[in-house]
C-alpha cells in the first residue's frame, strides 16, 4: 500500500509538471512565462524564427454619466494588435508560439515538431491556416488573460 501511495504521488507530480510546462518556455535555463515583457523574452531566447502581427477587435462597454442619476452605456469596438513569435528549435523539439499584447506575453502554445534546419519560416502556422475553432479558443484565452 505504501508503494502505491508513493507511485500515485509521483505520477501526480509528473502530470502537474507537464501541465504547467505547457504555459512556459525554457531558454538558457531560464523560464519565460505569461506576463513577461517582450524584451526579456528576446534577451533570453534570441530572435524568433518567425514574427507576425494580426489585429483583433474586442467589444467593450463604456458607461458615462450624462447628468446626475442618468448613466448611458455604449458598446465600442477596440482594435488590439497581437504579435506572434514562433521559435523553431529543430526536429527533435516542439516549436513554441508566444502571443504578445501590449509588449507582454499573453499566451504560450506548443506546436508540432520543428524543421530539420531549425529556422524554417515555412513551418510557422499562420492564423488564416488554423481552424476557426482554434482561433476562437485562442482569442478566448487572450480575453481571459486580460482579465
Amino acid at each position: 500500500m505504501h508503494r502505491f501511495v508513493i507511485a500515485l504521488a509521483l505520477t501526480t507530480a509528473c502530470l502537474a509538471w507537464d501541465a504547467s510546462s505547457a504555459h512556459a518556455l525554457t531558454c538558457r535555463n531560464r523560464l519565460v512565462t505569461v506576463g513577461d515583457p517582450m524584451a526579456r523574452v528576446l534577451s533570453l531566447c534570441g530572435e524568433p524564427t518567425t514574427v507576425s502581427e494580426r489585429v483583433v477587435h474586442r467589444q467593450r462597454e463604456v458607461h458615462r454619466v450624462v447628468r446626475p442619476g442618468v448613466v448611458v452605456t455604449d458598446t465600442i469596438s477596440v482594435a488590439v494588435t497581437l504579435t506572434e513569435w514562433v521559435y523553431d528549435f529543430g526536429p527533435t523539439r516542439l516549436m513554441r508560439q508566444l502571443v504578445f499584447e501590449d509588449g507582454t506575453v499573453r499566451v504560450i502554445d506548443t506546436l508540432g515538431y520543428g524543421s530539420p534546419s531549425g529556422r524554417s519560416a515555412s513551418v510557422a502556422p499562420r492564423t488564416r491556416d488554423l481552424p476557426t475553432a482554434a482561433v476562437h479558443r485562442r482569442d478566448e484565452r487572450l480575453s481571459a488573460a486580460r482579465g
